[in-house]
């Protein structure tokens, strides 16, 4: 397996992005959200993915009251209940890749038509197979011929998708320097 090197944040023509290197070889060039984006795609996901709340049980104080009480960590409705909310987690992670997949991904000498045609047609029989034997899990079949490919052939594994996850999710702050905060508080205090 290929060694894969860390997230890489920098400028590249004239954009903001992080650099992912794949298993496969290819680049993925990521535009680094800001955390407004990330906030209001976080806003977005809790909607579309709404978490439960905590089961609780309805106890009778010494006062005659009824009071609804969260129920013990080990209880099993609450071990149900973190595992709804790992695959909520899990749902909301897709949505942030199938965005950012559409919105904000390219891959390294494919960015522009031309190159994204040609890396769809280097995958046109693997494809093809896929869909004559499977069938795409909903967060892959809504997506564009382009990030199906991305997703499906160069995001090879899970280290892959580890690392695209973190650079979909890092603000714009995860490289400045000290003296950048710095000048940046100076310039918002006066």
């Amino acid at each position: 397996m290929a060694q894969r090197k860390s997230l890489t944040a920098k400028r590249y023509e004239g954009r903001d992005v992080v650099l992912v290197e794949l298993s496969t070889g290819y680049r993925l060039i990521i535009e680094r959200p800001t955390l407004g984006e990330i906030e209001a795609l976080n806003r977005k996901a809790e909607e579309l993915f709404p978490a439960p709340p905590r089961p609780t049980e309805r106890v009778v104080l010494a006062t005659g009251e009824d009071q609804e009480v969260p129920l013990g960590d080990e209880h099993q409705k609450v071990v149900a209940w973190r595992d709804q909310l790992n695959e909520i987690d899990n749902q909301r992670g897709m949505y942030f890749l199938q965005y950012a997949l559409e919105q904000t991904t390219t891959v390294e000498g494919y960015e522009d038509e031309e190159g994204q045609d040609k890396l769809i047609r280097q995958f046109e029989a693997r494809m093809d197979r896929i869909l004559k034997f499977g069938t795409l899990p909903p967060d892959v079949s809504n997506l564009s011929m382009y990030a199906r490919v991305i997703r499906l052939f160069l995001i090879a594994d899970a280290a892959d998708l580890t690392a695209v996850m973190q650079a979909v999710t890092s603000a714009t702050t995860a490289n400045v320097d000290e003296e950048t905060i710095r000048a940046k508080i100076r310039f918002f205090h006066g």
